[in-house]
């Protein structure tokens, strides 16, 4: 198994819009407590999701920005015990596209 990060952009994701339909993890991954961080200076909401196949977990990530018009969703497939979302989440640059 091998780890992974997909990043995405839409104007779908800015602030104030409908709550974005993230994936579902079927059994065996168990879902924990959402929780809030930063992520390129801008608030953020991470849902992960641990136990998914051992060790591999998933965490999801939406940023919504609104001085840009556009969100983002970053999803990361981590396969040890270890969380690394805040460590890739600390690379994250935002565009100046707006």
């Amino acid at each position: 198994m091998l780890p992974g990060v997909f990043v995405g952009a839409s104007d779908a994701l800015t602030a104030g819009g409908p709550e974005p339909a993230l994936p579902d993890h079927p059994a065996p991954c168990v879902r924990q407590p959402d929780r809030g961080t930063t992520a390129a200076g801008v608030p953020a909401q991470v849902r992960r999701w641990t136990s998914c196949a051992g060790p591999v977990s998933f965490s999801e990530v939406v940023l919504a920005v609104p001085q840009r018009g556009y969100g983002v969703y970053v999803q990361i497939k981590q396969v040890d015990a270890t969380d690394r979302t805040d460590e890739i989440l600390a690379g994250l640059r935002l565009s100046a596209y707006s």
